[in-house]
């Protein structure tokens, strides 16, 4: 291919400076400049467009071998995915093309992407086993772009080592083996032992858990010195940080047949949860005494985790008398939930979900009133701000003190209230499942009701309903978090609205916390629904759960019951405020 002259001056200002901090992002949006109709660009074009447009795919996929996917994604009424870029239209030719730039381009990160892209999809573009050679370059560029340092994310770094790690080992090239190795293990000496984030698992992850037997034993022993440090320091500053140390280190004592030093970490991490939870409402000490207990019995000791069990039976007592009704705050006890359990599963049909969606619906203005009241209590409290944390426990941003800005403590408090709901509502589930009122195909045929659930899904919403009810939580929240998203679209769209932004040339989807921001999703929906999805799937400072799942920093422990359910009340909800009148 001839390379045009705008293009080698960009290139060649690239190589220039091969000390220069670059992201793949940052190149692609350069080259797209360079293309004014990316819609009818030229294979030379498209390669270069193509080339950045791909996304690196890091720590928690599915397949280690996948490492780059497709920048965006689009469902089609047939139920099949539209994506770009799509490797379908990668040609023999661009790939010759991306090894000839491997192997000239003198920028660590723009050798390590076209050298990753010709390695990753020579088999099925070429149907070739990748080149060796260029496999090198791939791992050495990945390792370089480290070294020095042309990037800052550790997260980033780690994913890059890891690949590289993956690809050497691959390749049996002893040399890239060890250099990755020793990127990591200097990644995880620049990590202070006082780091509560999860900046601090890559290395013993990659090192100890996926590669084994890469760590030397002097390595080893330094990893599990460096997390025995860390777990000292973590059980009085994070409980979420030493409960992750604790889960690895009494993992590995567990697999070395050290049962002491397995009961000794047990034994701290339980302290440290007690100590942690001491004054949190019963239900988030049930939470963390029902994981201590599976913890305890996953590594061997069951019967020390028997006295858990009795602290779980009489706090659960305390919890239902600490629960309160959405709308007021009397306090009610098991005969109570007993009776009102009863009374509505005496409902039948699409009624007894309307109930449920009446019932749990949140109520804006009644949640505006109770944080305005809880900042008027607690002025000196209302008065500072509060750190934010993402799902791995990353620092995103601080909230303004209540009395600046009230909406994100109005988001905070929807989300409590979703949780304590779902507790209620979990009751009437579990009884409905028993009684075979509620199942897959009830909630199926409800869902129909809305116009907005589309039919070309509904083959996708059954699979997720019925992943509901067998207590596939994984699959259900993965399943349906989507077709949430989709229907919100869906009535944007049929109520005249736009659900479309142009960026660089191209249009793409508006996010899901936009358009639940959008004056048609508020005016048909309401605010107080709006709140409650945003609370529940896209606000930060909410549960979450949509871009938490979807950017898969979530932890495995969310995928439970809780938010099985919260999500299901939602849905409940969204169908019922979307049935035309």
């Amino acid at each position: 291919m001839n390379v045009p002259e705008r293009y080698k001056e960009l290139f060649e200002s690239f190589d220039n400076n091969i000390s220069l901090a670059l992201s793949e992002q940052k190149i692609g949006h350069k080259i797209l400049e360079l293309t004014p109709e990316p819609s009818h660009a030229s294979e030379f074009e498209k390669a270069e467009l193509f080339a950045f447009q791909f996304v690196e795919i890091y720590k928690g996929t599915e397949s280690p071998e996948i490492f780059y996917k497709p920048h965006r994604s689009r469902p089609l009424p047939d139920g099949s995915e539209q994506v770009y870029p799509d490797i379908a239209e990668v040609t023999p030719t661009m790939m010759e093309y991306w090894m000839w730039r491997a192997q000239s381009s003198k920028h660590p990160v723009m050798r390590a992407r076209y050298a990753g892209l010709a390695y990753e999809f020579q088999k099925q573009v070429s149907d070739t086993y990748p080149n060796y050679a260029i496999g090198q370059i791939f791992s050495q560029s990945l390792i370089e772009t480290v070294n020095r340092n042309l990037i800052s994310e550790i997260a980033y770094k780690a994913g890059k080592l890891e690949k590289a790690l993956t690809v050497s080992l691959k390749l049996k090239d002893s040399t890239g083996t060890a250099n990755a190795k020793n990127e990591l293990l200097a990644l995880d000496k620049s990590v202070s032992l006082t780091e509560t984030k999860n900046f601090w698992t890559y290395g013993f992850d990659i090192l100890l858990l996926k590669q084994k037997g890469v760590a030397t034993e002097e390595e080893e022993g330094y990893l599990i010195e460096s997390l025995e440090q860390r777990f000292k320091e973590f059980v009085s500053l994070d409980e979420n940080a030493a409960w992750e140390a604790a889960k690895r280190l009494s993992d590995y004592y567990k697999k070395k047949n050290d049962k002491n030093n397995t009961l000794r970490i047990l034994t701290a991490i339980e302290a440290a949860v007690t100590s942690f939870t001491e004054e949190n409402p019963s239900f988030q000490k049930i939470y963390w005494l029902e994981k201590l207990y599976k913890l305890f019995e996953q590594r061997g000791f069951k019967a020390n985790g028997g006295k858990l069990l009795i602290q779980i039976r009489e706090i659960s007592k305390l919890a239902i008398e600490e629960m309160k009704a959405v709308q007021g705050s009397t306090t009610i006890n098991q005969s109570q939930i007993d009776d009102l359990v009863n009374e509505l599963l005496k409902i039948n049909g699409d009624n007894l979900f309307i109930t449920l969606a009446l019932r749990y619906s949140l109520d804006r203005e009644s949640i505006e009133r109770e944080v305005q009241g809880f900042a008027t209590q607690n002025s000196i409290y209302s008065l500072f701000k509060k750190e934010v944390h993402d799902a791995k426990g990353r620092k995103i941003g601080l909230l303004p003190p209540v009395s600046h800005n009230t909406e994100p403590y109005i988001v905070q408090k929807a989300a409590f209230q979703i949780q304590f709901n779902s507790l209620f509502f979990r009751f009437i589930v579990d009884e409905g499942m028993k009684r075979e009122i509620l199942d897959a195909t009830e909630v199926l045929n409800y869902i129909k009701l809305s116009p907005i659930f589309e039919n070309a899904n509904l083959s996708i919403i059954r699979k997720a309903t019925e992943y509901y009810f067998v207590k596939d939580y994984v699959g259900f929240i993965h399943t349906i978090i989507p077709q949430i998203e989709e229907a919100i679209r869906n009535l944007i769209e049929k109520n005249g609205g736009n659900v479309l932004v142009e960026k660089d040339g191209f249009y793409m989807l508006r996010t899901l916390d936009h358009l639940l921001n959008d004056a048609i999703a508020m005016d048909t929906l309401g605010s107080s629904l709006c709140l409650h999805l945003r609370a529940l799937l896209t606000d930060k400072v909410g549960m979450n759960l949509r871009n938490n799942v979807m950017h898969g920093i979530i932890n495995p422990d969310k995928f439970n019951q809780m938010n099985a359910d919260s999500i299901l009340i939602a849905l409940l909800v969204l169908v019922l405020k979307s049935i035309p009148e």
